[in-house]
């Protein structure tokens, strides 16, 4: 049974946070993983379109990235997809150079939302206020 619709976006969504988890933790593994499965005829996924993008494998995750993005409903979620395309900025790859005005885009929307989002209840329901550079380096621990 194939999903359609929204359905289908959901799913999609949340197989791209799965994978992003390995581009928040090493870009550069990430791409060369990418990069193999497409030199070995895999072919990479259609954009919004349904036509294949201009570049490969890493193109069509950052496209996949940046159409299903409103689909995460879960911050953090959210969160490892934006970390993931941040990490793809200093690759340099003209397939992440070529996208880096939408990925900025989306990297500053998560921030948006966790800078609204950073309010946690502490031990004895105190609150605490968090900044969004520790929860990165304690999710990439």
């Amino acid at each position: 049974m194939a999903c359609s619709g929204a359905e289908g976006s959901l799913v999609v969504a949340s197989i791209l946070a799965c994978l992003a988890r390995i581009g928040a933790h090493d870009a550069t593994y990430f791409t060369n993983i990418l990069k193999q499965a497409q030199a070995s005829g895999v072919a990479p996924p259609p954009g919004a379109g349904g036509e294949a993008p201009a570049g490969g494998m890493v193109a069509g995750f950052i496209d996949l990235c940046i159409d299903n993005i409103d689909h995460l409903m879960l911050p953090t979620k959210r969160r490892v997809v934006g970390v993931c395309l941040a990490n793809l900025l200093p690759t340099s790859d003209t397939e992440v150079l070529q996208r880096m005005g939408a990925i900025l885009n989306v990297v500053v929307e998560v921030l948006h939302q966790e800078r609204k989002d950073d309010v946690f209840s502490g031990v004895g329901g105190a609150t605490v206020r968090v900044p969004f550079f520790l929860l990165y380096t304690a999710m990439c621990a």
